[in-house]
């Protein structure tokens, strides 16, 4: 699931090779195939820079799967009790309180930089609990 720039910038320049071949069958002008091929590359750097930061591993995908949205939940301990895996209960069950509402968050959908301001932490320090605790799980 990850995000290989090479693969995908030669998939592109492939795709718009055959455009460009079938907008010179119609006779278009080379000066319109141009913007449009700048155009084109413009928007395929914006929506690849989105996808190289935008990346889930599989690991976290599991990880976040774990949790059943069958009601809302309102608190942590919500959350904890719907868990279906055990193993997850209990590495979830030992972390400090701090770590515990970054995850709730997360969960609820705020960003690391929303987080960091309600907490009052740096996003980097939210980054590196979360990357940390996916490695310690992955190590479960």
């Amino acid at each position: 699931m990850s995000f290989i720039k090479f693969k995908e910038e030669k998939l592109w320049k492939e795709w718009k090779e055959k455009e460009e071949l079938i907008l010179r069958k119609y006779k278009f002008e080379e000066c319109k195939i141009q913007e449009l091929y700048e155009y084109d590359w413009h928007d395929f750097k914006r929506s690849r820079s989105f996808g190289e930061h935008q990346t889930v591993s599989d690991d976290l995908i599991q990880f976040y799967g774990q949790f059943s949205d069958t009601y809302e939940v309102t608190n942590i301990e919500e959350l904890l009790d719907q868990l279906s895996d055990d193993n997850l209960y209990k590495f979830l069950d030992q972390l400090d309180s701090l770590t515990l509402s970054i995850i709730f968050m997360k969960y609820q959908g705020y960003t690391s930089k929303e987080i960091s301001h309600e907490l009052h932490i740096t996003v980097r320090s939210i980054d590196c609990k979360l990357h940390r605790l996916r490695k310690k799980y992955k190590k479960t």
